[in-house]
């Protein structure tokens, strides 16, 4: 009896272009919070910017000079980017010493970033209407590939899920982008499959 054969065939639209990641002094140009225990990381990290995919991430080590702890860099996911200022942006939520660390950074201090890192999402020639759901902090994973898709002329239908109405992440840059946003939380029930389910139909 011999073992069956298997093929794999790649798609067509996962071929992408894959840029190298790079290691930068990346300047802190904003850390702020935007929500209860949520911050926004803006760094200066103009190669990044520029060779940034939608859905990628890159590696932040927390270490100033002099310091030992914490060492292992932390991976994050890239929110926003300007290739034109060579920006990048991160939004985290404070859950543990690491990113109480960052949360300490200031501007004109520099964090190490390799990135960016990860395959990260392809937009298929000729899609009209894309659906997106996040849920929490992951919805940052989202915001690069709704705007690739608006800059498409791509319909985008967004649904933000958190445990909390102050946990929503990403809710004003996907309607900045023109996108129809709906919101559910665990707090007052609206994240109940069923009833998003009863949203989008």
């Amino acid at each position: 009896m011999t073992a069956p054969t298997v093929r794999l065939v790649p798609l067509e639209d996962a071929r992408v272009d894959q840029a190298r990641a790079v290691l930068a002094d990346a300047t802190v140009l904003l850390n702020e919070e935007v929500a209860p225990a949520h911050f926004l990381l803006r760094l200066s990290a103009p190669a990044i910017a520029r060779a940034a995919r939608p859905g990628q991430f890159a590696m932040i080590s927390l270490v100033r000079d002099g310091e030992s702890l914490p060492a292992l860099p932390r991976p994050m996911a890239l929110y926003d980017w300007d290739d034109a200022e060579g920006s990048v942006d991160f939004l985290y939520r404070v859950v543990g010493r690491g990113t109480k660390v960052m949360s300490g950074f200031r501007p004109g201090e520099r964090l190490v970033t390799v990135g960016p890192l990860g395959r990260g999402f392809t937009v298929r020639s000729g899609t009209r209407r894309m659906l997106l759901l996040g849920r929490g902090i992951g919805a940052c994973s989202l915001t690069g590939l709704a705007r690739t898709a608006a800059e498409r002329a791509v319909a985008l239908e967004v649904v933000v899920s958190a445990r909390e109405p102050g946990a929503l992440i990403g809710v004003e840059l996907f309607r900045s982008l023109g996108a129809r946003v709906w919101t559910v939380s665990d707090q007052d029930g609206s994240s109940n499959v069923a009833r998003i389910q009863g949203l989008l139909a």
